[in-house]
């Protein structure tokens, strides 16, 4: 219930080192991936520019190129993984996120690696009209988008899965008018008795085989399949997860996997492996994470979340207008 229930804090500064591992795509697959991402640059375009307009034709000629180098790049990336250096920093609902790229083995990332690009997402602080934006410093370009956007698993390494969480709430918690749940003493002493999370589920806690006198062994299942949700936690702190693994319980592949070590007094993880795996468990993704430093519930000026491009800077407004 102490997990479930744990805080989140409020604003979180953390500076980290990301090694990304994705399995090798096709050239069509990069360029089908390339051409969604540069989507809305297109529509503006398509949008701005009257049709057969010279200007149309060159910005749609530079769009070309820009696609075909980023096939290129990632053709060239995924021979080995990506590594980033990302500060993060996340209050109230704002996430800002200041990224620099290690794309080849040569290059190496550290202190006073400079900055590449920075993102940022205003999530229901819309500054204005704008809600999120981004810039790339060595183009010298700002630019505006209509969709935000979340990329990090960085408030996950806080405690137990989302997903968990939320599902316990519900079993255990009464929803209010804001939508958020409160624990429900009548819900909790039903646990407590039957040990039953939902009708159809189950929880088991034994002793960590591996570390019997400090950690525990939680699982969730669906009562008809033989897997669903492993955790290892602190025996004084579930919210402390050690180790996660969820399997798709119809066909008992492994879909999700999370290692944490290395917790400092605030019970923050500073190494961190995150694998993601697709329907038939084959890898998506593997992320490791190294964090240097976080700080949590620091004061984080509003500064850090307006759109405020240096002078210099080219803005370039891709939010698509209303016909």
């Amino acid at each position: 219930m102490a997990a479930v229930w744990k805080d989140k804090p409020n604003s979180i500064d953390a500076t980290i080192y990301q090694t990304i591992t994705r399995p090798a795509k096709s050239r069509r697959q990069i360029r089908e991936r390339i051409e969604d991402v540069f989507a809305k640059k297109k529509s503006w375009i398509l949008q701005k520019y009257e049709p057969n307009s010279p200007n149309r034709k060159v910005m749609l000629k530079r769009l070309n190129r820009d696609i075909e180098m980023n096939v290129e790049r990632r053709m060239k990336e995924q021979q080995t993984p990506t590594r980033i250096k990302n500060r993060i920093r996340i209050s109230d609902g704002r996430e800002r996120h200041d990224v620099a790229y290690a794309r080849t083995p040569d290059v190496s990332l550290g202190p006073n690696t400079p900055f590449e690009s920075t993102f940022v997402d205003l999530g229901e602080h819309v500054d204005g009209d704008i809600k999120a934006f981004n810039y790339h410093h060595d183009r010298k370009i700002a630019h505006i988008h209509t969709d935000g956007w979340k990329a990090s698993h960085i408030e996950d390494l806080m405690g137990l899965p989302p997903f968990i969480s939320i599902g316990c709430k519900v079993a255990m918690g009464t929803k209010t008018s804001s939508g958020l749940y409160t624990p429900d003493p009548d819900k909790i002493q039903e646990v407590k008795r039957t040990g039953v999370v939902l009708d159809t589920f189950t929880l088991t806690v034994v002793p960590d085989p591996n570390a019997p006198a400090t950690r525990d062994r939680i699982e969730l299942r669906a009562r008809d399949y033989p897997v669903g949700t492993v955790l290892i936690c602190d025996r004084n702190d579930y919210s402390r997860v050690y180790y996660l693994k969820s399997y798709m319980p119809t066909t008992g592949h492994l879909s999700y996997m999370r290692e944490c070590s290395n917790f400092d007094y605030q019970g923050f993880p500073h190494n961190a492996t995150v694998i993601e795996n697709n329907i038939k468990g084959k890898l998506k993704k593997k992320e490791i994470y190294t964090i240097e430093k976080v700080e949590l519930n620091p004061v984080i000026p509003d500064e850090v979340f307006r759109f405020n491009p240096r002078p210099s800077y080219k803005v370039e407004d891709l939010r698509l207008k209303k016909p």
